[in-house]
């Protein structure tokens, strides 16, 4: 039996816009104008937000949810932003909206059409700053205000399937129904409608026959209305029903105070959510070395995972800011042709826009870094350093914790899941408990019958920071790594990494200088120079067999945030926030497809 070829992961097909229309954009591949050419911003707060009962409807409600065909140059988005900024319900109300894009402007066509509208500068600032480019999958974009942007690009077909959510209002602005049936065929209408709650409205331009029955075949009650402008009609629709408003009972116990639990911490607080953190405090986490890198792990490959791996970069990137953040820019070397020829493949895809990904020449990195370059490589011109500690301590502010270690679980009559230390006495209880606890998960999981699907492993890492004469400029990536901590001209402290010594069994922590004599001689083998030792520390990282990280639901009212290996500053943030939306009944900010990837899949589920 032949097997299909492997599908390339590339960026998205480009949005074409006619560099004859400099007043507005115009798309040449769908023969239509992106917005209305009597007042697009108007015509949006008339059919979209007025149609769907904005502001209206966003009175008495903690999360409100719009789901988007066709997010464009984003102009329907801001001008939702800009009404919530005026009419935000509650200082704790947070406004979803998630839409879908198969075709992305890049960053300098989005500046270039929103800068039609000055009234929404600083809201298009913002949009412009964090916007993913033409990178597939699905992106979560955080502002301030509580509003979230949860993109989805794609072709519609696709994306639908990808997407969980459940819209208190639609709005649908694909390009007009006759140049783009695919994106109002009776198939995307009925997905609209199972994604909608109960009483959600939808507003459209068009009043083209064949949307409208689909609508009404779809379950949607159907009216035509006034136009705007020079259209004379405009479709509003209903889901019949009243949606519940309920507001759950989350009161959350996160085990472990890594980079798994101080992201879920993140993304509780985000919410009004103040979870309790259960850690010894005693510096062995793997979360505690005094440099982290924020690199993207690149496949060639379209699946899930590949995706996902982008988009978790993405997110982590823009999450660290302020003061934690050591630098901007890294460097990868390629040390072998075959290495080299994975790398030139991965910059002819742009699976990443320039900014992010450029292939590294040797005049480059002697600019980028003081050892001497090699012959082949790749510049990530937006990854970060960051110092890890910094950030968890960040993130668990306003969080409750405790210096303990776990030892145990039990199920309380009150519905409460309790964890136990290593006498029995019960530490904290809530109604949902995540185990994030690095090395020691493996004894949480035995001591409630409880497993992951896969045997976890482990990996010793032991990274060196001494001092060299070189003036370092950017991290350097090769298998191991060298991060400058500072760039004195003399006296450059730089952090070198990092030992793998696999296990399947958990492995002692244990200061091993022989590691140090290797991280030292894979930095000579590049042309570094090494100074003093001035520090040692190894830690004990949970890997699984096919390196996918394992969250989700192990048992009721338990979950887990595993098996993040070395990439926990990368992965852990999305991951997190998938984790909180779902259980907050949040649109997720991953696909379905990958939150079939980490789920745990456990074969056991004692008690």
């Amino acid at each position: 039996m032949n097997s299909r070829a492997p599908t390339p992961l590339t960026a998205t097909p480009a949005a074409r816009l006619d560099p004859a229309r400099t007043d507005m954009p115009v798309s040449t591949r769908f023969d239509d104008v992106y917005f209305s050419v009597d007042n697009g911003l108007e015509e949006t707060r008339e059919v979209y937000l007025r149609a769907c009962g904005l502001p209206g409807n966003w009175a008495g409600r903690d999360v409100y949810t719009i789901g988007e065909l066709g997010f464009g140059t984003g102009l329907n988005f801001l001008a939702a932003w800009q009404m919530w900024k005026a009419r935000r319900p509650g200082p704790k109300a947070r406004l979803h909206f998630v839409s879908i894009e198969g075709f992305p402007l890049d960053v300098e066509q989005l500046q270039s059409a929103l800068s039609a509208w000055p009234e929404l500068s600083e809201l298009s600032k913002a949009l412009i700053a964090n916007w993913p480019g033409r990178v597939r999958g699905i992106h979560r974009l955080e502002f301030e205000g509580g509003v979230t942007l949860t993109l989805c690009h794609d072709d519609v077909s696709n994306a639908l399937g990808d997407l969980t959510l459940s819209a208190d209002a639609w709005f649908l602005d694909g390009f007009t129904p006759a140049k783009n049936p695919d994106m109002w065929t009776q198939d995307v209408l009925q997905s609209v409608f199972d994604m909608s709650a109960p009483g959600a409205q939808i507003g459209t331009f068009t009043v083209a026959g064949d949307v409208r029955r689909a609508l009404m075949t779809a379950g949607f009650d159907v009216e035509k209305l006034d136009g705007f402008g020079r259209k004379r009609h405009r479709l509003q629709a209903k889901k019949p029903g009243v949606r519940d408003n309920a507001t759950p009972d989350i009161r959350p116990v996160i085990v472990g105070a890594g980079i798994a639990g101080a992201a879920l911490s993140r993304s509780f607080l985000a919410r009004g959510i103040t979870p309790i953190i259960i850690d010894p405090d005693d510096d062995s986490r793997a979360s505690g070395n005094p440099a982290a890198v924020i690199k993207p792990r690149l496949d060639l490959q379209d699946r899930p995972e590949s995706r996902f791996y982008l988009a978790a970069y993405l997110y982590a990137r823009a999450a660290y800011e302020g003061p934690a953040v050591i630098s901007t820019g890294v460097a990868q070397y390629a040390l072998t042709e075959k290495t080299a020829e994975r790398f030139e493949k991965l910059a002819d895809q742009a699976v990443l826009p320039a900014a992010d990904l450029l292939p590294l020449s040797a005049d480059m990195m002697s600019d980028k870094t003081a050892i001497a370059p090699r012959d082949s490589g790749l510049w990530f011109g937006r990854a970060l350093t960051i110092r890890p500690r910094e950030i968890t301590a960040q993130w668990m502010t306003g969080a409750e914790r405790i210096c303990a270690r776990a030892e145990g679980l039990e199920y309380c009559d009150n519905g409460t899941l309790a964890v136990k230390d290593e006498t029995g006495a019960i530490i904290a209880a809530g109604t949902h408990v995540y185990l994030c606890a690095g090395a020691q998960i493996e004894t949480l999981l035995d001591a409630g019958d409880f497993d992951i699907g896969v045997p976890p492993g482990y990996q010793r890492g032991q990274v060196t920071v001494c001092q060299s004469p070189q003036s370092i400029k950017a991290p350097v990536n090769y298998g191991g790594y060298a991060i400058p901590l500072s760039s004195a001209t003399s006296k450059c402290e730089v952090v070198l990494g990092v030992t793998h010594e696999r296990s399947h069994r958990y492995v002692s922590s244990a200061l091993q200088p022989e590691d140090d004599a290797a991280n030292i001689s894979a930095f000579k083998a590049i042309g570094g120079i090494p100074g003093a030792v001035l520090e040692s520390r190894a830690s004990v990282r949970v890997t699984t067999p096919d390196s996918v990280p394992r969250a989700g639901q192990i048992a009721p009212r338990l979950s887990v945030l595993t098996g993040l290996g070395g990439r926990g500053f990368v992965h852990a943030p999305l991951i997190a926030e998938a984790l909180v939306s779902a259980l907050c009944k949040d649109p997720l900010p991953v696909a379905k497809s990958v939150m079939l990837k980490l789920s745990p899949q456990p074969k056991r589920t004692a008690p």
